[in-house]
Formats: C-alpha cells, sequence, structure tokens
C-alpha cells in the first residue's frame, strides 16, 4: 500500500543528524528510489545497530539511550510525511505515594554549568507545572542529570515532563546559538517508588548532592537545590510550599524547625541511599492502587447533589456544575478506587484522553478539597 508523502519509484533525499566524529563527519546523505514499505523500520534497525557499534560500552554500564546520542535527530525525509514511532508504554503511579524522579542528559554531559542554566531549568519547571498535580518535595540540578522529590498526584506525569523538558532543550540549544541540536535528555525520566516513612531521606540525600560530588562544603552553600529554600535563606519557587514540604518531612516552618531539619541533612548516614536500593522489594516501579469495584451511580449520584447539577442535565454537558461533578467523579475513581482513565471515560461519555485532560486541569485549579472530602464521607456514610 503506497503511503501518503511516500511516493514508489520517486526520488528522494535523507538526511540523518548525528555527532561529530573523529574525521570530521557530522551527518550521512541518502539517495534512493522510494520502494512500498516504510522507511522507519530500516532506519531504526541500521541506526541502533549503529549506535551500538559507535558507543564502547563496559560491561555493567548504564545505556543512556545510545540510540538518541549518535543519531541526533530522526531522518529526514524531504518532501514527505514523517511516519509515527513505535508505541511506548504508558506509566503508571500511585497517587498519594512518594516518588524519586531521575532526568538524564545524553551521554552524561556537562549541560548545566552556569547559574544561567539552572535559572532556565526553574523557570521551565514554572512554565510547565500547571499540568500535573503532583506536590514538590525537593529537587537537586547536577551537570549530568536532574533529580526531582514528589508527592505523586492523580495527573500524569509525563504532560509535565514532556512540556518542561521540551522547553529546556529549546533554551540550551538557543544558548549555543543553534550550534547544537536534537534530544538534550537521554531517555524520559525514570521514577522510582519511595516509601512514605523514607521520604526525608529522599531529600536528605537531593540536598547532600552537590556535597558528595566535592562542590561545596554544606548543603546550605549551593543554591542547584532546595536546601537553601528550606532553611528560608532564598526564596522558594512558586510551585514549592516549604511550609507543607517541612511538614509532611516531620519538621516545623519555624527557626527551630529548620534547624533541626539542617542538622538532619547534615548528619544522616545516607549509605547506600536505602530509599532507593533497599531490600529490592521496597523500590518498585511505581504502580496505580488495585482497582476496586465502583458503585457508578452513587458516585455519580453523590457528586450531582454535591454540586448541583440540574436534573436532565448530563454530565457531558458543558454546565458549568457538571464539568465540575465530572471532575470530582474522576478523581475520586481514579484516585480512591484504582480506575482507568477509560473506565471513567465509558461512565461519563468521555473519551480518555478528555478524563486526563479534565483531572490535569482541574487539580491545577484548586479549591476541591471540601468537596473531595464530602463526597467520600456521603460514599462511606451511604
Amino acid at each position: 500500500m503506497e503511503r501518503p508523502g511516500v511516493s514508489p519509484l520517486s526520488s528522494r533525499a535523507l538526511v540523518a543528524r548525528g555527532e561529530l566524529q573523529g574525521d570530521g563527519s557530522t551527518h550521512l546523505h541518502y539517495g534512493h528510489l522510494a520502494g512500498v514499505a516504510a522507511p522507519d523500520r530500516f532506519f531504526r534497525s541500521a541506526h541502533t545497530r549503529l549506535a551500538q557499534r559507535l558507543h564502547p560500552l563496559r560491561r555493567g554500564e548504564e545505556r543512556d539511550a545510545p540510540h538518541h546520542s549518535v543519531i541526533r535527530d530522526s531522518e529526514t525525509l524531504h518532501s514527505s510525511c514523517r511516519c509515527p514511532g513505535m508505541p511506548r508504554q504508558s506509566r503508571s503511579w500511585s497517587p498519594g505515594a512518594g516518588a524519586h524522579t531521575i532526568s538524564r542528559f545524553i551521554d552524561r554531559r556537562f549541560t548545566l554549568v552556569a547559574d544561567a542554566d539552572r535559572h532556565h531549568v526553574l523557570e521551565c519547571i514554572e512554565l510547565a507545572n500547571d499540568r500535573w498535580d503532583w506536590v514538590w518535595l525537593s529537587y537537586a540540578f547536577m551537570s549530568t542529570h536532574l533529580h526531582y522529590g514528589h508527592l505523586a498526584g492523580v495527573a500524569a506525569p509525563d504532560r509535565f515532563f514532556r512540556s518542561a523538558h521540551t522547553r529546556l532543550a529549546q533554551r540550551l540549544h538557543r544558548c549555543t546559538r543553534n550550534q547544537t541540536l536534537g534530544p538534550v535528555f537521554a531517555d524520559r525520566p525514570t521514577i522510582h517508588h519511595v516509601r512514605p516513612e523514607l521520604l526525608p531521606r529522599l531529600v536528605a540525600y537531593h540536598h547532600r548532592n552537590p556535597v558528595e560530588a566535592g562542590l561545596v562544603l554544606r548543603p546550605s552553600q549551593s543554591n542547584w537545590t532546595t536546601h537553601r529554600a528550606y532553611l528560608r535563606l532564598d526564596p522558594a519557587p512558586p510551585w514549592l510550599n516549604v511550609e507543607r514540604a517541612l511538614d509532611i518531612l516531620g519538621f516545623a516552618d519555624t527557626a527551630a524547625g529548620r534547624r533541626r531539619f539542617d542538622e538532619f541533612v547534615i548528619e544522616l548516614d545516607l549509605g547506600g541511599r536505602p530509599f532507593e536500593h533497599p531490600p529490592r522489594h521496597a523500590t518498585e516501579r511505581v504502580a496505580r492502587a488495585h482497582p476496586r469495584n465502583v458503585d457508578w451511580t452513587q458516585l455519580i449520584g453523590v457528586a450531582r447533589d454535591l454540586t448541583s447539577v440540574p436534573s436532565g442535565v448530563p454530565l457531558h454537558s458543558k454546565n458549568r456544575a457538571a464539568t465540575r461533578a465530572r471532575l470530582l467523579v474522576a478523581i475520586v475513581a481514579t484516585a480512591d478506587f484504582g480506575r482507568t482513565h477509560a473506565d471513567v471515560a465509558q461512565q461519563l461519555g468521555l473519551t480518555s484522553g478528555s478524563v486526563c485532560n479534565l483531572i490535569s486541569r482541574g487539580m491545577a485549579s484548586g479549591g476541591l478539597e471540601l468537596a473531595l472530602e464530602q463526597l467520600r464521607v456521603r460514599l462511606v456514610s451511604e
């Protein structure tokens, strides 16, 4: 079958842009008469094999997406449409659970080297933060990778990271006057589950990163982590609620509480990073809560009653009260009952994507705590 934009027996020029190699070559040119088969399968195979051969990987060394770091941009097929890539496995996570996220730069390069780079990361996070409802606990920006600490929310994390990391990549390329191109991150972020009692150790690990790297003598001397914001030595980013974060970690947002937190971070023995790699069972890929049965009629009925949806108005309508009722149903069904977006969409007459957007935007707008509490109480009492 002929694909749109790829005509059999027509001439096409392809360019694959790559890294600067020792002989000065920066890219590959190919000339073909196009056939019927899609070109993506060939190039994925050829470029992946090439990347593996060009990367001298030692035994046991971690691979940071070598096919990304050699071929810096996907093939450009002039006068044709790009074919979609292979689908990726969707994320799974547990709302309310601790999460340690690591984003590595390609080839472990020293990408963040100046204060301006740090400001770029902070600004990109702020611009993208309305795309999810995760609670920020900490960060540590290192030259070769980024650490984040969160309490996971209901919204999928991929929307946030795609927005924040794409903005950051664009800014970093512009800083080089567009002398660089292609991916900046080696792969999508890795998310690890962290048990609630180990969250203080996770934050302490983040705040001790510059000390362990030999950059400073004390955590409070570095502004590349959240430690100075915790101590109120620097203003906190607008998306970091220091008082709430300290309370979650078991410290008071007072002079004495902040002093105890500083001492805790300095004195804690972090050998083996037990928050992430304890006995193997304690660190798992983040997973959703096990799905439970839902009385959809009761859930939707209580949500309609709490939001005063007029009788006869369907929940998929544009009525403001109906929109709020949809949001309450979606949050409780996914967070409390472990139901998927597809399950909720089927009950509300929406698409899965609409449910995802509804939750993301609704949680970002806030003001739902009281209504959610009332809904949960009535579901139990009735």
